[in-house]
């Protein structure tokens, strides 16, 4: 009788197992790389605040996309601002970013060629830069920092394509005047 009762509690669990619906996902994470190896690894590397969070809700195997203001950049992009992509659930390595919160980023190049679009792992040595004292000491050390280009907002560059267009205009009517009086 035993027996039957312990053939019948494992036949019962093995088939909850086979047959259930639902996937677990788990985020599992190799030994974490020192300072260097992590900089190695990482295409983009920066200090940097959020400023945006954009993507769908916790538990979708969306990505999300943050937006960061750039301060200082160890490697990579010298854009004075950067959007990243992560999992938007911490359980397929996704790391959980704060708007208004300001960190160290470790971010690789994600997709087919790898062009301007990152990704950051809760794997990576990305954290808040409170907490990141001897991780940003180990960079300066490595090679220092710079800080980002300036980017024009969209205002300023539409003053700009205002300035440009007037002057050629100008630079067309006078080119005009003096064929008209020198002739062909």
């Amino acid at each position: 009788m035993k027996t039957k009762v312990t053939f019948l509690l494992l036949g019962t669990f093995i088939s909850v197992m086979m047959f259930s619906s639902s996937r677990v996902h788990a985020c599992s994470c190799a030994i974490q790389e020192s300072v260097l190896e992590e900089l190695e690894d990482s295409d983009t590397v920066f200090v940097g605040t959020v400023t945006d969070i954009e993507g769908t809700s916790l538990y979708s195997t969306e990505n999300l996309n943050v937006d960061f203001s750039v301060e200082k950049i160890y490697k990579g992009s010298t854009d004075a601002y950067q959007t990243l992509k992560t999992p938007s659930d911490s359980a397929a390595c996704g790391y959980n970013f704060e708007e208004g919160e300001k960190y160290l980023v470790f971010a690789r190049a994600w997709g087919e060629d790898g062009d301007d679009e990152f990704t950051v792992s809760l794997c990576s040595l990305t954290q808040l830069f409170s907490e990141a004292s001897e991780e940003i000491e180990d960079l300066e050390v490595a090679g220092g920092s710079r800080t980002p280009a300036p980017m024009q907002n969209e205002e300023e560059n539409e003053e700009n394509e205002g300035i440009i267009r007037t002057l050629m205009e100008r630079l067309i009517s006078l080119i005009r005047q003096l064929l008209a009086q020198y002739g062909r």
